[in-house]
């Protein structure tokens, strides 16, 4: 029954119904010695097999808790009382349809609610006691439905009072059906720590395993899922052969580096040695979230970090595993890339065979199966084929790790947005073949909006080192350096440094700059971008002095640096205009030769030499040999990209104001390098932007903002051609060349640094028609980028109140939205309010507000409200939408323009028609947003809205203490109709002002972004 009963046909699963509710403890003891039996199986059983038994186990461990309850309420009791016989049960099944199918879906269909990694088993308890309180208002519904028939049945029992049955069955109301949820949870938790004394997925689930202090390596996470499994016979297993390549690379060094450890003596660690597990936060993907990559939505809504080889466990180990897809976030440097290295030679391959897919290094646009057959071919050398993999090990679940969903939006041709999607269907294809596969993405936080996100998906993002964690790093670097005289870290340098030493990758580099700069004196303060700087510029200076015959003096010795660190910088625009994470040796030198840059080495040699940060893969083809670069980590190229511009708006600037008059700027190098791809692909870019201008003195910026100014106001009459046209790193295209441009100029005019409120549009473009000249360069950038370029510049761009492009747009996806997006953007009012009723009606409510002064806000808001009305009449719950969206607040004793009181008085009327039929778990929220509502009309004294507002109130409070009939309301629904079609077709003066865009703010629950 536990593990192999699918859904019955109607008759057998309305007398199964029954059978909980009748047998009482009779059933439930059966059910307990069925459990103690699945518990001893489920230790001698198969991965796989062993997946589905604790599944089903935990499955049958819920319901058995709720029918338990629910046989001792008072529905239980009336139903034994009633006296109904089976065949009457029977009978029941030629119920109205309507009755029976919804019962059975209900009851069968609902999913009970399972541990997860974003799930542990204290909040499933919490999930547990709501699912059964859903259960208990399903079952009563149905219970009333049997009765109210049997009141009516001429061949009914006369000993039987059906009436006296219904009424007291009517005491079952929403107080009770909570009661039974809380009751269940008890019982859930009583039952669940008994089983988990027998089955480790159990324990695991509830993190009732022993910590063992600051794990190393994700050493827990072995050991936790160690325990599910038993360990194989040895023979020739593919699994075996990828995971001992996976060790190798958690026993190499955690950098490629030089021999000589970067000229300092400095030994590097392996992986293994260097890890420390860092601190993670989870949740689950809802479609009323707010932006994930905003750091709000994680302080909102995630109060508590867990350790992460803990977390991996649970979902591992969870039925969720294997339908959808974990995505692992975080930002730049926080080592999602060592997470998954990691992560490939830690899982048990008896257990789970993991398949790590760099997918930087694969096709951007192959299908997820060649994608990880490419990556099995390079890292075995083609020993392993992913199909054989999979049929060697089909009683395990396999494990997908597809590292660098951001660096495949930057490098594909296609449209990647939907990528998660693809990911949920390629797992669901393999599970229908009976060969599960879990899956595992990485992505930078930042980027992660722009992505379609499957709804429930599990989130995890890694958090930045504590204080301890910290310390643990120093402990085991400085370990590492065997030689009493190398070179070690001091803690309390670190820790001076926290918020850089705080991310793995700069707490390496911070370690690095300090070995090479124990000198320093320790007034000198470090920013990220400072650090990184100086970490370049001692690279440049060690390879001119490697490749220098003579001794250079100081002039000299200066230049041949900068030009070091410019072809660094040629790197990394060329990687970055050809949407790549590398490029070839090749490509570099053409670069080069077309930008007109000095070769600082001969025909033949690297171009780039050995560092920390430049990987050199070689490939041998007939008697040549193909080198590429690519960087350690992609910030050094964003950084490089970001120093390259700013010392090209010192050349551009210098060029326009250095004489005694003023000159039209010669910026042929920013044409050139600036028309390929939108600088809002990268944000990180834009961030290092910020601070290498922040470094600048007054007179300079001044000068930098005066010349962007004229290069932005002469971009029409520019034309593209320029000196250094023979650097293509695309294929020729002139709307791209143009769009580009644009869009750059505009991001760097943004940059705060020239201001911190915005730019103004007739500062943007001088003329008569300001606007008309900014609607049309926003057309531009539809009609010209890609789609990911058009997204990312409708996030990094934002319009307030019709006067100021400013930096920063909409925080959160636009995929969906982008048609209304960029009508916000051209400031188009009445576009906008078209497509949010469009795209209301049709099932995605919007909740979206903008920046600007309290009146725009608040006409925003009443914008909404129409659209959201004209929708709710389809809420299955009432309108929970507008329960959750509260109005602007506005100074005490404003008075509402005569426009928005009409519109919140036949709010008032609409709410009041509702306030009887919304469901008991949105009515809290309701009876909150009416008072909040109340407030403003009292504000804008306004008694008889306020009257109004609180008769609804009163309403909604009596639905929340359950002492409400469901249909109960003061006003039938054709009136309630009127009301929707009148606040719909209610007009707003236009006041001749150009809207505003609004920034994305974090979304209530139950609101769809």
């Amino acid at each position: 029954m536990i593990v192999g009963a699918g859904l019955a046909p109607a008759e057998a699963a309305i007398s199964a119904v029954w059978g909980w509710i009748d047998q009482k403890k009779e059933a439930h003891g059966l059910l307990g010695a069925a459990l103690d039996k699945v518990s001893d199986r489920i230790l001698d059983t198969g991965l796989l097999k062993r997946h589905e038994l604790v599944v089903a186990a935990h499955t049958a461990l819920a319901m058995s808790a709720f029918f338990e309850v629910i046989a001792e309420s008072p529905i239980g009791t009336a139903l034994t009382e009633a006296g109904i016989s089976d065949r009457e049960k029977l009978l029941l099944a030629g119920a109205p349809l309507d009755i029976v199918d919804h019962t059975i879906q209900s009851l069968y269909r609902l999913e009970v609610p399972i541990p997860s990694a974003v799930t542990p088993f204290a909040q499933n308890r919490e999930n547990i006691a709501a699912w059964a309180t859903l259960m208990a208002e399903d079952v009563s519904r149905f219970v009333h439905s049997v009765l109210y028939d049997e009141l009516y049945d001429e061949d009914s029992d006369d000993d039987v009072n059906p009436e006296q049955q219904l009424r007291e069955s009517k005491q079952f109301g929403t107080q009770a059906q909570q009661r039974v949820g809380a009751a269940t949870e008890a019982l859930y938790r009583s039952s669940y720590l008994d089983f988990a004394a027998k089955v480790p997925e159990f324990k695991i689930w509830a993190d009732l395993v022993e910590h063992a202090g600051t794990q190393s390596a994700l050493a827990r996470m072995e050991q936790l899922l160690s325990a599910t499994v038993k360990e194989l016979p040895a023979h020739r297993d593919l699994a075996a052969i990828v995971r001992r390549l996976d060790q190798a690379t958690l026993r190499g060094p955690v950098l490629d580096a030089a021999t000589d450890g970067y000229g300092t003596g400095v030994t590097f660690p392996s992986l293994e040695e260097l890890f420390v597990d860092p601190r993670c936060k989870s949740i689950s993907f809802g479609k009323g979230g707010s932006p994930i990559g905003d750091d709000t939505f994680w302080q909102i809504n995630v109060s508590e970090t867990g350790d992460l080889g803990t977390v991996l466990a649970r979902h591992f180990s969870s039925a969720r595993a294997t339908t959808q897809p974990l995505l692992l976030l975080g930002h730049p440097g926080a080592g999602k890339s060592l997470v998954t290295k990691v992560l490939a030679a830690r899982l048990p391959d008896w257990g789970f065979p993991t398949v790590r897919v760099p997918l930087r290094h694969v096709e951007a646009n192959a299908t997820i199966a060649v994608q990880i057959q490419q990556a099995l071919d390079a890292s075995t050398h083609n020993r392993v084929s992913w199909h054989d993999l999979v049929e060697q090990t089909a009683d395990r679940i396999r494990v997908v790790l597809l590292d660098g969903l951001d660096e495949l939006l930057q490098a594909g041709t296609g449209q990647h947005a939907d990528y998660l999607h693809q990911v949920v269907e390629f797992q669901r294809t393999e599970a229908a073949l009976d060969r599960p596969v879990a899956v595992v993405v990485t992505s930078r936080t930042l980027v992660v909006d722009r992505l379609s996100l499957p709804s429930g998906i599990p989130l995890i993002r890694l958090e930045e080192f504590d204080t301890n964690r910290i310390k643990e790093w120093v402990r085991r670097w400085n370990l590492a350096q065997a030689d009493p005289a190398s070179p070690t870290m001091p803690v309390n340098f670190a820790l001076r440094y926290f918020k850089l030493a705080a991310q793995p990758l700069l707490l390496l580099l911070l370690t690095l700059y300090r070995t090479t700069h124990e000198h320093t004196q320790k007034t000198v303060e470090l920013s990220s971008a400072r650090l990184y700087e100086n970490l370049i510029t001692d690279y440049a200076r060690r390879e001119v002095s490697k490749k220098s015959s003579r001794r250079l003096d100081g002039g000299e010795y200066d230049s041949a640096v900068e030009t070091q660190i410019r072809t660094l910088a040629i790197a990394a625009f060329g990687m970055f205009n050809r949407g790549r994470q590398d490029i070839t040796e090749a490509d570099l030198t053409v670069d080069l030769q077309s930008l007109e840059e000095p070769q600082t080495a001969p025909t033949g040699e690297r171009v780039l030499g050995e560092f920390f940060f430049i990987h050199t893969p070689e490939a041998r083809e007939v008697s040549s040999i193909r080198r590429s670069y690519e960087f350690l980590h992609a910030t050094f190229g964003e950084y490089l990209v970001a120093r390259h511009i700013v010392d090209e708006l010192h050349e551009a600037a210098h060029s326009a104001f250095s004489g005694r008059r003023r000159q039209e700027p010669r910026a042929d190098m920013l044409l050139a390098l600036l028309s390929h791809q939108p600088l809002a692909i990268q944000t990180p870019i834009l961030r290092f932007l910020d601070d290498r201008l922040e470094t600048l003195d007054q007179r300079e910026i001044e000068t930098i903002r005066d010349t962007l100014d004229l290069l932005l106001r002469n971009h029409r009459r520019r034309g593209m051609t320029h000196a250094y046209t023979k650097y293509a790193p695309q294929e020729p295209d002139t709307l791209r060349t143009l769009t580009c441009y644009v869009a750059n100029l505009v991001l760097l005019r943004i940059r705060r640094a020239f201001g911190r409120t915005g730019v103004a549009t007739k500062t943007l473009f001088p003329g008569s028609d300001p606007m008309d000249t900014w609607r049309s360069v926003v057309d531009l950038w539809r009609a010209g980028l890609d789609e990911q370029g058009y997204h990312a510049m409708l996030t990094a761009v934002d319009l307030v109140d019709g006067e100021h492009v400013a930096r920063e747009g909409l925080r959160g996806s636009v995929t969906r939205l982008q048609h209304l997006h960029h009508a916000r953007l051209r400031g188009d009012h009445a576009l906008v309010s078209q497509l949010r009723l469009a795209h209301i009606v049709g099932g995605n409510s919007v909740y979206i507000v903008q920046r600007g002064s309290p009146a725009t806000r608040m006409r925003e808001w009443v914008d909404y409200f129409r659209a959201w009305t004209a929708a709710a009449w389809g809420e299955p719950d009432g309108i929970p939408p507008l329960a959750l969206a509260l109005p602007p607040k506005l100074p005490s004793g404003t008075p509402a323009p005569t426009s928005e009181s009409d519109v919140l008085r036949r709010t008032a009327s609409l709410l009041i028609a509702f306030s009887g039929e919304v469901s008991h778990q949105h009515a809290p929220a309701l009876t909150s947003w009416l008072n909040e509502l109340r407030a403003h009309a009292l504000t804008w004294r306004d008694a008889d809205l306020a009257r109004q507002l609180h008769r609804a109130a009163d309403i909604a409070t009596a639905r929340t203490q359950g002492t409400a009939e469901p249909g109960d309301r003061p006003q039938d629904r054709s009136t309630a109709w009127e009301t929707i079609l009148a606040v719909h077709c209610h007009k707003i003066e236009d006041n001749g002002e150009s809207e505003p865009v609004f920034e994305g703010i974090p979304v209530l629950p139950g609101i769809t972004r």
